[in-house]
């Protein structure tokens, strides 16, 4: 099996999803207690929009290695897309526990605690997750907690920032684009 799990791996590195996900499919069939092998078929899964089978994938590999915190984040993010705020919570929380530098795993816990109204742990988490948001997703975020919390101005100052990171990320990918067709002629 380690041979399809290499493979697996050279194919999604390259961007070939598909293959890669028959390869990790045959290492799950092949040694299906092997902890990373059900997150691999899961994750994948995940990108290729079929949330369904990716959390049974990722649900398996969290009964063989609990401490896998991208496993907990794949769930948790799941279940938030799926408007399941309170099942989600948790799997954030502990993807968070285990590695607090998932930056998105935390904007996503702040948007749970958002939806579920809990205001002032979003709050908390948001303030933590502003330290790596160059999108300026958790600044839009913190500035509807604090429009929530009926703060107005800190609410715009966030929503200003936001548009601003959002601004500059956009100027950032022309500029890149214009770099890259710059070389090619």
């Amino acid at each position: 099996y380690s041979a399809h799990q290499l493979l697996g791996e050279t194919y999604e590195y390259a961007g070939k999803d598909d293959q890669a996900l028959a390869e990790y499919r045959i290492v799950a069939a092949s040694a299906p207690d092997l902890p990373g092998v059900h997150y691999s078929v899961g994750h994948l899964l995940m990108r290729m929009g079929q949330d369904k089978e990716a959390l049974s994938e990722l649900i398996e590999e969290l009964r063989l290695n609990p401490s896998n915190a991208e496993a907990d984040a794949a769930v948790g993010s799941i279940l938030l897309g799926r408007s399941e705020q309170a099942d989600a919570v948790p799997y954030l929380e502990k993807a968070i526990q285990l590695n607090p530098d998932l930056s998105e795993t935390r904007r996503q816990l702040g948007k749970a605690y958002y939806l579920q109204k809990d205001f002032r742990k979003a709050e908390d988490v948001l303030r933590v997750a502003l330290k790596d948001d160059p999108q300026g997703l958790a600044h839009y975020q913190l500035g509807l907690v604090y429009r929530d919390l009926g703060d107005k101005i800190a609410a715009q100052e966030q929503f200003a920032i936001s548009r601003k990171a959002k601004l500059d990320s956009l100027s950032d990918a022309e500029n890149r684009m214009t770099a890259v067709g710059n070389l090619n002629r």
